[in-house]
Order: structure tokens, then sequence, then C-alpha cells
């Protein structure tokens, strides 16, 4: 649609030459060729002049003169005008942004290379009234106002708001730190070093970006012959959750939320369980991995995982063990478990998470108890819905047989340290199964480096992981700070659900009884 203006005026026919209005305007638009006429106030919405008549008001001064052509655009081409911004108030606006402090994007960083990050908790009109009228105090410097400075953010910088600490990995920002460091300009060689560092860092992040994608591929064109997966565990939610004021101030019970996404059908589980009925170690883990496994029956013959490297969840002997009894007893010809760079890779389980944290965010909802959660998560997009599943305390197995049945060696079979918290990849085979086959590269051109794990003495039992012994016996009994503020919030639960958190103080009650059957609860921050 082109618009064009045209305006045209006719003498009023009037008995009396005395009037105050002797034209009158007729305001048009031209679309598609044609001159449509257009009310007064619609001509200012098309133009964008409602903030701007004294412009149409000047033209309108012309006509009646009898001018045939409109006056050039003389705005900013006086020769010393008063209102003019000082180059000096710009350049002051520059520095004070240069120097916040900003985060690169690992996750788009292929996307947006150049684009950099504050904290989540900032918004320019924070920045300004916060800090900005401060910095201008303090260096006696002219100041903007709001808008301008608004303007020479969005125009002059490539800078986002975002929660860095879901984003950035800590080794980069060191890295960042130290560059930068007045200390160091002077040293050139100490900040190509640095430099260095982080670039073979980057590099292997994204070989292992890539490695996830191949795996993925892999799957998806061979899904009768691989189940690629990648698990991980959510930021805990808040049981119960409430909106009363009072419930922000107290501290709540944790319910866990363990997710595994299939990478051919791109379906995504979440298992989840409350704080009383089991921790969040090395074990739940594995009784997670052993309760998908049961859920999907696949059949095929080689498992890819993909989880993080944190002691408490993958890389860790109790899985380790786990894997290996998972081979040895024919479920899997081969398991390869691989731990991408931490804080640079986007796993496909985190899309689960995102979608179920957008949900929760946008829908607000009231949960009273984990079996609210397992509802929630339910409801989150029909289309493509995430299979819940809400574990029992006896469905928690001990791996601590399993665990027993391999010696942890420190070398591998040449002799050379076996690095443990710095493999980028484990892989157990079927002809092969007590021994430990290692990488430290993504690339398929580095060969598994070997570990016996087989442990001296007399043969120990082949043990199915599938028939192991529950973990758990009783409840696990909540700490009394915890406790007391959970208790505090009865008035603001329904009375059918407070048989629940009255039996949570009961079970701390029984514990005192025995202090050796208090157990620390370990929580995720």
């Amino acid at each position: 649609m082109n618009f064009h203006l045209k305006i045209t005026w006719y003498p009023k026919k009037r008995k009396s030459t005395i009037s105050r209005r002797m034209v009158t305007f007729s305001y048009q638009v031209k679309v598609n060729g044609c001159n449509i006429l257009v009310c007064r106030e619609a001509f200012f919405s098309v133009h964008g002049l409602q903030n701007n008549q004294g412009r149409l008001k000047n033209l309108q001064k012309y006509l009646r003169e009898g001018r045939s052509t409109s006056p050039k655009d003389r705005r900013g081409k006086k020769g010393n005008p008063s209102r003019k911004i000082s180059q000096e108030a710009v350049q002051t606006v520059h520095n004070f942004i240069n120097n916040i402090p900003k985060y690169a994007s690992h996750y788009s960083r292929s996307q947006k290379p150049n684009k950099v990050y504050f904290d989540h908790d900032m918004s320019i009109s924070s920045l300004y009234q916060e800090h900005y009228l401060k910095y201008c105090e303090q260096k006696n410097a002219p100041q903007v106002k709001v808008s301008k400075c608004r303007d020479i953010f969005n125009q002059d910088f490539n800078i986002g708001f975002k929660l860095p600490r879901s984003d950035t990995y800590h080794v980069c920002d060191e890295f960042q730190i130290q560059i930068k460091n007045d200390q160091l300009t002077n040293s050139e060689d100490i900040i190509r070093r640095l430099k260095i560092e982080r670039d073979l860092l980057h590099a292997k992040a994204s070989a292992g970006q890539n490695m996830i994608t191949q795996l993925s591929k892999l799957a998806k064109e061979n899904p009768e012959e691989y189940l690629t997966i990648s698990f991980d565990l959510q930021q805990t939610f808040p049981t119960p959750r409430l909106t009363s004021e009072p419930a922000f101030y107290k501290r709540k019970l944790w319910t866990y939320n363990f997710g595994i996404h299939d990478c051919v059908s791109k379906k995504g589980h979440v298992i989840v369980w409350s704080e009383d009925e089991a921790k969040c170690g090395s074990d739940e883990i594995g009784s997670c991995l052993i309760k998908f496994l049961e859920i999907q029956k696949s059949q095929a013959n080689i498992l890819h995982i993909i989880s993080d490297n944190y002691r408490g969840q993958g890389q860790n002997w109790a899985t380790v063990a786990l894997e290996r009894s998972l081979v040895r007893t024919g479920k899997f010809k081969a398991i390869e478990h691989w731990f991408p760079q931490v804080g640079h890779t986007r796993p496909p389980c985190g899309r689960d998470f995102g979608r179920i944290e957008k949900h929760v965010k946008n829908r607000n909802p009231t949960v009273y108890t984990t079996h609210d959660w397992v509802t929630v998560i339910k409801e989150l997009c029909k289309n493509n819905p995430i299979t819940v599943v809400k574990m029992k305390q006896a469905d928690f197995i001990d791996l601590t047989p399993l665990e027993k049945n391999i010696a942890k060696k420190d070398k591998h079979d040449d002799g050379s340290q076996f690095r443990f918290s710095e493999a980028t990849a484990f892989r157990f085979d079927e002809g092969m199964p007590s021994h430990l086959k290692v990488k430290y590269q993504y690339t398929e051109y580095e060969e598994f480096r070997t570990v016996n794990i087989t442990k001296k003495g007399r043969a120990h039992q082949k043990n199915n992981p599938f028939q192991l012994s529950w973990k758990y016996l009783k409840p696990i009994p909540i700490c009394d700070k915890k406790l007391k503020d959970v208790m505090s919030l009865m008035p603001y639960i329904p009375d059918v659900l407070k048989g629940y958190f009255n039996s949570l103080s009961e079970s701390k009650e029984q514990s005192d009884e025995n202090e050796t059957d208090v157990i620390d609860i370990g929580y995720i921050v």
C-alpha cells in the first residue's frame, strides 16, 4: 500500500465576506493508485503525526499564502542549537555502558557471535535511575534524558538482558576478567596465552555440540540399532508453591525433576519425587534410568547417553557400574556415555526444561504437593506432551552391589594415567564388559583407551540391575528449621492435604528417637 498526501482547499461561499474560516482542507491518501478521502484523525494516524500536528499546521499556512512547495526541513541546521546534545554527553553514555560487566551467550554463540548480555535483574530504566545518574555526578559529566540513553543503547550496542548463571561457563568468565585485568595489560604473552586457552575451550565445546548432533542423526537413521538419550536434573521445584505473601519468606520442600529426552522420537520424559522420599545422588539417578528403560522397552542394541560430567549425576563410579551391568546382563550390546563441555552445549533435555519453566511462569499455578507438580507438567502442550512418572520410594534401588564388583583403577592398561574427571566418553562392549573404554576428545580420530576394572579375587555375582534391593526403607526426615517453616503454612493448605504434611512431622519425631537414623539432606541450589 502506497501512501500519498494531497491537500486541497476550497473557498467558502458565504453571504458575509467576514469569516474566520476562508478555506477547507481535505486529506487524501493514495492506495493502489487511487486517492481516498480520509478524515483528519485518520491522516494523522497513517503518517504517525499524532504528536507532531504543528508540522501540518505549517503546511496549511504555506498553502494559504499561495506557496506551491513545502519548506525544507531545517531541524538541526542551526549554527548553535541550544537543545543539541553534546558529543561529550553521548560519549559519557558510551563509557558508562562499557564499564558494566557483560556476559557472553554460549547457547546462541554461533547465531549471535557479537551479542553480549547484562544481568537479568537490570533494565534500561533501572540502569538510568540507579547507576547512570550517580555515574555522571561522580565524573562531573553532562547528563542526557532516559529517552536519549535508551536510543544510544539500542542503536550503538548489541546487548540484551538475561539470566547469566544458566548460560555462561565460570571458566570463560574467569578468562574474560583476567584478559581485561589492568595489571596484565602490558603483558602480551600472558594475554596471548589466556586467549589461546579460551579459544581451545570454545573449540572443544563446539566439537561436543557437533557430537550431540551426530549421535542424534545416527539414531534417527537407525532406530532399530541405536537408542540415544540425554538426561539431566532440572532446578528443584518449591513445594508447596503458594501465592500468599507469608509463603515467600518460608523454606519449602524440594520436588526433584529428572529429565530424559529421547533423541529419536523427540519425546521428553520427566521423573519426579519429593525430598522426603529420596535424595538426588548417583543411586537415585541410576534408579531413574532403570525406570525409564522399563517404561521405554527399547529393543535397540546400542545405547548412547549424553549428560553433564557432574560427579553426582552421570560421571561417577556408580553409573559406570550400572552401565557395565546393563551390558554384562545382555540388555545392550554396547553403551557409550558422552559428557559434553559444561556450560557450552545445548543438551536436548534442556528444551523440555525450558517448556516446563515457561508453562509454569505463564500459568503461575498453585501447587500443594508433588502430585500437583505432576498434574501441572502433564497439562503442558497437548500436541507434544511430556511423559511424567512419579517415583515411589520403593522404586529407588541401591547400586552398591554393582559398584563393589568393579575395581576403581587410576591407570590405563598401557600404564598411563587414567584421568576420570577429564574423560569425554565411556564405553562398554559385550565382548569385553569388564574393560572400561575411555576417550578424552570428541573427535572420532582418537581411539578409545582401555581400563581393566575387573576386581581381583573370587568371581562376583552377575547382579541384575533390574532386581536390586531397595535403597530406602522409611521416609527421609526433614531438618527442623525447614519443617517448622513448612508447618507454618498449614493455614493456606486445604484440609484434605494436611495429613501428608503432618506425616512429615511424625517422621521427624520418630527419627529424633534414634540419632543414628538421621540422614543429612543435600540440596540443589
